[in-house]
């Protein structure tokens, strides 16, 4: 299926806790009228969205989801609280990696009820395997244990997002903790191929910023930071809990009513996402990182959709057919036939917060780049102009339900799917219908989708390398090669646009710098041309 989360999930394996105050305090029984009127049926009781036998989902009193679904297949229970916040959704702390650092604070930490140490105690004591990760739209935390200790899961859960207790020492000690994990992702060549093939394909959107931030924003980050960026956005209306596994439903339903009765409603933070200008022009970055060990790892991507446009179903279909397995077309040519790549595959990343990527990703030697790109674009063609064979197609089809199948058989597997396919589509079987329409794909619909969407002038290529490439390696396999322009990202996220021109033997240098009037307001009206004149008067060294 399409890979919705690809480069952006991070693990946090270190845990931590919160602040003391009133957060998701209830009030004191002497607090309350003695004789309040009984609560309005709609606020009283949860709504159901859907129900099917041994399945069942509600929308709470408080505006929280929960889905709750059977399997006694072993005994053994599955619980994921999902919060709709991520790295996209950072506002102003865009690039700080916020929602990361949070996570790490908030998952097995102090709460107002129990120590950090308490909360470790328990964990131990009902064999629990837990953990939490990050993306760039959503935050997760999840806990398997054995069926009989579900209750327990639940109300660690509960405690941990209604009533954390950030200490000024656990703040001060994973905000350490985060840098140092921010400064190995930096050096590890994968995690800069993700960040740096999002810096290249996004400009206005906020994927561009990686999901465990840059380090000089995180470390502007205070503790009020965090607690205001729990207010904002821990709030019921953004969450989702998932409880898959040998229980009850109904009877799971009223547990979860029970934990989370003091998750008070808040005001929702009203976001808007900039649209995404479209890519324009091939664009192209290389990135030389000396202490990189191992092949160079080439990217070559092309815009595509949102994970509600139709053309889902071909892209995914196309996607396999190019670049899924052993059997695939391009690891077959490049790989088996003319030994070009080491490894090489393609895939369909399809968020639903803004069109994605259609990527081929392959690690190879650096002498060949040139002929490994020109051996892609061979194939690219060939299924633009060929027709896919019925065979084919019928095996991928057969490999992508077979695929769904494997990644719905635990109770762990299927709280992801409904969780991540309702924060994605308000569907919580949108993995189901998606099997059943990539079926009706035709032959016809792939290639027109490789034809609308595999264009040489749309192209996004991403080359990390330990050294230089040769010259011939860095040519472009399209005809337009001579006044390439070439992007540089210093490490201060300086973007550097380098072209050359021969035709005079002048360099052409300027600065540019996003603001002007339309960021402006009537107080400051002026402020930026009289920056712009103030700028060439004196510097701290001329």
């Amino acid at each position: 299926m399409n890979k919705r989360l690809l480069g952006s999930v991070l693990l946090a394996w270190l845990v931590l806790p919160w602040m003391p105050g009133t957060l998701g305090a209830q009030e004191e029984p002497s607090q309350k009228p003695p004789a309040a009127p009984a609560a309005a049926p709609w606020t009283a009781q949860p709504e159901e969205l859907y129900r099917r036998p041994g399945e069942l989902a509600v929308r709470l009193a408080n505006g929280m989801v929960a889905i709750v679904k059977e399997n006694k297949v072993a005994p053994v229970a599955e619980i994921r609280m999902y919060v709709r916040t991520g790295s996209i959704y950072e506002q102003e702390y865009l690039g700080a990696g916020l929602s990361h650092l949070f996570e790490h604070l908030l998952v097995g930490g102090q709460t107002k009820t129990r120590t950090e140490a308490d909360s470790l105690n328990l964990l131990q004591q009902i064999g629990a395997q837990w953990n939490a990760y990050t993306t760039k739209d959503h935050t997760c935390y999840h806990m398997t244990v054995p069926a009989r200790h579900i209750g327990t899961a639940l109300n660690l859960i509960a405690d941990w997002v209604t009533r954390p207790a950030f200490p000024p020492e656990a703040f001060e000690r994973e905000w350490g903790v985060v840098q140092r994990e921010l400064e190995m992702y930096y050096s590890n060549p994968d995690f800069q191929l993700s960040t740096l093939l999002a810096d290249l394909r996004y400009r206005e959107h906020p994927a561009r910023y990686p999901v465990i931030g840059y380090q000089p924003i995180l470390q502007t980050l205070t503790r009020q930071d965090v607690l205001s960026y729990y207010q904002r956005m821990y709030v019921p209306d953004r969450t989702v809990l998932c409880i898959v596994g040998d229980i009850n439903a109904e009877g799971m339903l009223q547990a979860v009513q029970k934990e989370f009765a003091d998750f008070s409603r808040r005001p929702v933070a009203a976001i808007v996402l900039p649209a995404e200008p479209a890519v324009l022009a091939p664009r192209e970055m290389v990135k030389v990182m000396p202490s990189m060990q191992g092949p160079v790892k080439m990217v070559l991507g092309f815009p595509s959709i949102k994970l509600e446009d139709a053309d889902l179903y071909p892209l995914d279909t196309l996607a396999a057919i190019l670049g899924s397995g052993q059997n695939s077309r391009l690891y077959q040519a490049l790989h088996e036939k003319e030994q070009l790549v080491l490894s090489i595959s393609a895939y369909s990343d399809t968020p639903a917060w803004a069109e994605g990527t259609f990527a081929i990703v392959c690690e190879l030697a650096g002498e060949q780049v040139a002929p490994a790109q020109a051996a892609i674009w061979r194939e690219m063609e060939r299924i633009q102009t060929e027709p896919v064979q019925p065979e084919e197609l019928a095996r991928v089809k057969k490999q992508l339900q077979v695929d769904h199948v494997r990644a719905n058989q635990t109770a762990e597997q299927q709280a992801a799917s409904l969780g991540q396919d309702y924060l994605a589509t308000g569907d919580p079987h949108f993995s189901e219908a998606y099997v059943d329409r990539i079926q009706q794909v035709t032959a016809e619909q792939v290639q027109l989708a490789a034809r609308k969407y595999l264009r040489a002038d749309r192209q996004i290529r991403l080359i990390v390398t330990p050294r230089p490439l040769p010259a011939a390696g860095t040519k472009a396999a399209e005809p337009s090669v001579a006044g390439a322009i070439k992007k540089i990202t210093l490490d201060n996220g300086l973007r550097v646009l380098i072209k050359r021109n021969p035709s005079v033997p002048l360099v052409d240098v300027r600065l540019f710098i996003l603001g002007g009037l339309m960021q402006e307001t009537d107080e400051n009206n002026g402020i930026s041309n009289l920056m712009a004149q103030l700028s060439t008067k004196g510097t701290r060294q001329y």
